[in-house]
């Protein structure tokens, strides 16, 4: 019995090291953080779904073309491991929220002190 508790710890180890999230990064400038056109993966890809909790979302100096472009954060309790926001040109916001919404990060939050964090929900770490 010893044996097959063994393996099924070794087979849940092996099988939590290849769930892993992606790296979404933003992409067009303002737009809806629901809108899956807004986000690629590291290959360019449209993903398949909005970030959840085992994705990182980046936004960086491709992300935003104009000043004052704002991401709109309108879904209920939006997720993500980790937030990162580096190297922008430009001021930009995040907008969104109500006292009722929870933004749950699993990770680490990095931000650039040219946001302009409008989100008027929690944010939860």
């Amino acid at each position: 019995m010893s044996k097959l508790k063994f393996f099924f710890v070794i087979g849940l180890v092996i099988s939590t090291l290849f769930v892993s999230g992606e790296d979404y990064y933003w992409v067009g400038g303002q737009g809806f953080w629901s809108d899956l056109n807004s986000w690629r993966t590291i290959t360019g890809q449209i993903p398949n779904e909005v970030p959840d909790a085992n994705d990182n979302v980046i936004f960086n100096e491709n992300s935003f073309i104009a000043p004052f472009d704002t991401v709109f954060i309108m879904t209920g309790n939006p997720t993500c491991k980790s937030f990162t926001v580096q190297n922008i040109q430009d001021t930009i916001v995040f907008f969104g929220g109500s006292n009722t919404t929870t933004f749950n990060v699993y990770g680490s939050w990095t931000m650039h002190e040219k946001v302009r964090n409008e989100y008027m929900g929690k944010i939860k770490f």
